[in-house]
C-alpha cells in the first residue's frame, strides 16, 4: 500500500484556553505542568479555513484535555500549519 500523502489545511482565527497550571501555562514554554498532570481546554473560532477542498470558515470547536500523567518535558506538541492534523 503506498503511504498517503497528508492534505493541506490552514486556519485563521481566535483561540480562546483555560488550564489547571499557574497563571503563564508552562506547558507553552515547554515546561512540565504546574499541579504535575494536564487539564485543559481550547475553544476556537475559525475567522478563515480550508481543509483540502472544504471550507471551514466561521466553524467553532472546542478540544479538551485530561492527562494524569506527564511522562515528557512538554505536556503539548507543538504542530505545524497547513501539513497534516494537528497532533
Amino acid at each position: 500500500m503506498a503511504p498517503q500523502i497528508p492534505s493541506r489545511w490552514h486556519l485563521k482565527g481566535t483561540v480562546t484556553l483555560a488550564c489547571n497550571c499557574d497563571y503563564g501555562c508552562p506547558c507553552n514554554f515547554n515546561a512540565r505542568p504546574t499541579q504535575g498532570h494536564c487539564e485543559g481546554e481550547w475553544t476556537w473560532h475559525v475567522a478563515e479555513g480550508r481543509y483540502a477542498d472544504t471550507p471551514l470558515d466561521g466553524l467553532h470547536f472546542t478540544s479538551c484535555l485530561l492527562r494524569l500523567q506527564v511522562k515528557r518535558t512538554s505536556a503539548l506538541r507543538p504542530f505545524r500549519s497547513g501539513v497534516g492534523p494537528p497532533c
